[in-house]
């Protein structure tokens, strides 16, 4: 995420928090100058292209608060899709990784495990000859050996129909 941006976030965190406690006190007097803030605030909002209201030369506590409200939710709004952007990458990072170390052929227990089906189910299918020959090969020690493409296809489609 863009450390600035959270940065940012923070900072507005912090005044909504401020002008939240001011706001209880909303009779006119003014602790600091709640103007200032927030049209510095808008100022570093348009550095990350937020929409910004007019400038007011006097505030209340709770028109402040209103104010910096909208930011924040437009700042959580950012860092949200920041996230979600994060996590694409994040999920892409690791189907590559998966892709790098994936094996031609793995053992009914390995199969089971990567398609969520019970070994039995698969040795069975192996077994009545369900599967189709490129998917399964038996070896010299009697053991099943599941091929990648046959892994997928259960992944994405599912068993076969005759099975």
């Amino acid at each position: 995420m863009n450390f600035e941006l959270r940065t940012y976030h923070q900072e507005l965190e912090q005044a909504f928090e401020e002008l939240s406690d001011y706001s209880k006190y909303d009779d006119g007097f003014e602790v600091f100058d709640i103007a200032e803030l927030v049209e510095d605030l808008n100022r570093k909002a348009a550095r990350f292209g937020a929409p910004i209201e007019p400038e007011a030369a006097i505030l209340t506590p709770r028109e402040g608060l209103i104010r910096v409200g909208r930011l924040l939710n437009w700042c959580h709004e950012q860092v949200d899709a920041e996230s979600k952007k994060l996590d694409l990458l994040l999920e892409k990072i690791s189907r590559l990784e998966s892709q790098s170390t994936r094996k031609e052929w793995y053992t009914i227990k390995e199969a089971a495990e990567k398609t969520g089906l019970a070994e039995y189910t698969l040795r069975q299918g192996c077994n009545k000859g369900r599967f189709e020959e490129a998917w399964v090969q038996k070896k010299r020690d009697g053991k099943w050996r599941m091929s990648h493409v046959a892994i997928e296809t259960i992944r994405n489609q599912g068993l076969p129909a005759c099975c």
